[in-house]
């Protein structure tokens, strides 16, 4: 599991390997967000790893919160995706799971019947 880091003014989504199955990891996280000044709410799954915290952008930053939850080991900026950079990955997989199936069933249909056939169920 990678880092991931979201965030709208108010509202902060982050990804983090140390809360995923690791509820103790998770009170620690969540306790720390609540004593912080100007969080409102905050929600963790350690079922996703996931930390969705919602604040008052006029008493707290996005850059605050993300340098607490590093400083204490929860978070890695350097190593996180953003919703960007996940969606682009997202599709540049599915492009090409679907061209190797194309390329694939293109290849079987050009070399069916040939003595080289086999290699279609190489691809």
């Amino acid at each position: 599991m990678s880092y991931y880091v979201h965030q709208v003014p108010g509202r902060l989504r982050i990804k983090s390997p140390s809360i995923k199955n690791n509820q103790r990891e998770a009170v620690v996280v969540e306790n720390l967000l609540r004593e912080m000044e100007g969080i409102k709410s905050t929600s963790v799954s350690t079922l996703t790893g996931s930390v969705v915290v919602n604040y008052d952008s006029r008493m707290v930053t996005d850059h605050t919160i993300i340098a607490r939850l590093t400083d204490l080991g929860h978070f890695n900026p350097a190593q996180a995706k953003t919703n960007d950079e996940y969606i682009q990955g997202a599709f540049s997989t599915a492009g090409e799971i679907v061209w190797k199936a194309l390329f694939g069933s293109f290849v079987d249909v050009a070399l069916a019947g040939t003595p080289i056939s086999f290699v279609s169920v190489l691809i």
